[in-house]
Order: C-alpha cells, then sequence, then structure tokens
C-alpha cells in the first residue's frame, strides 16, 4: 500500500480523491487506505476509528457488527466480521439495511456512475456543509444541531463538526 503524500494525488476509491489520508489500511480492505475520500463525503476508517465508533452502537445490534465506511453526517456502513455483505444504517432515523453484497459492489453502489450514489452519500446536502465548515477531521462528521430525534430539521446549513463516536453515542439514545 501507499503512504505520504503522493498517495493524495494517487489514490481513488468509488470515484472519490483521497484528500486525507490515515497512513494506515481501512477496516473495510487492506488494499484500501483509510482516511477521508473527497473532502469528508465519504471516509473509510482504520481499525481503530472503527472499534470506537462500534462500541458506541454495538448494544443496539445483538450481533458483531464494525463499521467500515461512514458518510459525511456519520451515517455507518457496517460489517459483520465474518461475512463481506455490507450494511447501511440511516443513523438519524435508526433504520439500515443490506446494500452490497462486498467490497466491491459497494464501490459500484457508490460511483459517480450509481443512480443510488446521492442516497447514500448525500452529496448535494454534504457541498452546503462543506462550504461554510470546510472539511471534517478525520474521525469526525457534521452534525445536525439539534440531532433530528430532538426536534432538528436536518438542514445542512446548521450543521456544526463534531467526533463521530460521541455523535453515534448521542444519537443511538435519541431512536
Amino acid at each position: 500500500m501507499l503512504d505520504g503524500p503522493g498517495v493524495v494525488g494517487l489514490m481513488t476509491w468509488a470515484g472519490l480523491a483521497l484528500t486525507s489520508p490515515a497512513n494506515r489500511p481501512s477496516l473495510l480492505s487492506p488494499e484500501i487506505p483509510a482516511g477521508i475520500y473527497g473532502d469528508g463525503l465519504l471516509t473509510l476508517p482504520d481499525s481503530e476509528l472503527a472499534d470506537a465508533v462500534t462500541e458506541a452502537i454495538e448494544w443496539d445490534f445483538g450481533r458483531p457488527l464494525r463499521a467500515v465506511g461512514f458518510n459525511g453526517f456519520g451515517d455507518l456502513f457496517l460489517r459483520h466480521e465474518e461475512e463481506e455483505a455490507v450494511q447501511y444504517l440511516w443513523l438519524q432515523y435508526g433504520r439500515g439495511r443490506e446494500v452490497a453484497a462486498g467490497v466491491q459492489s459497494l464501490q459500484t453502489l457508490l460511483s459517480p456512475e450509481s443512480g443510488e450514489r446521492d442516497k447514500f452519500l448525500e452529496e448535494a446536502a454534504f457541498r452546503l456543509a462543506h462550504a461554510r465548515l470546510g472539511s471534517p477531521p478525520y474521525g469526525s462528521v457534521y452534525t445536525h444541531v439539534p440531532i433530528l430525534g430532538l426536534g432538528g430539521d436536518g438542514n445542512p446549513e446548521r450543521c456544526a463538526i463534531g467526533h463521530l463516536d460521541s455523535y453515534v453515542s448521542i444519537v443511538s439514545q435519541s431512536i
């Protein structure tokens, strides 16, 4: 795996440039670098960040799922440790479902050619939040203020940047 400054200009995944590498392999696949893709539109966590995020919600699932990715608003891509299939959790709504059979089908789902990409990455809302706040750092996302479960309206212009593990823990208690 490449690492260092050169990887930023070279690496893309699902049509998104690696804009801030974590210089470790992602939990999704050891061949794919962990880091921020597309200025925060998608983050692929390393095992340490994935464990912190998963710890905040593991009691909700009753089986060992781990976060293998998340969008700029903290919605999670999850995978059971012994399976290839990837689940998606719309965090603010407490709903989830299987969305991909494995890494390659997830990459296809999130590619620019996919008609489903915006459903999972919320690119238009992300661009509004990004224009106002810049890119969230590794391990952080745009958080709705207030969260939907506490009366928020989901307007991306009223977001702040917060640590994902804390955000997941708070939101999971409100759904």
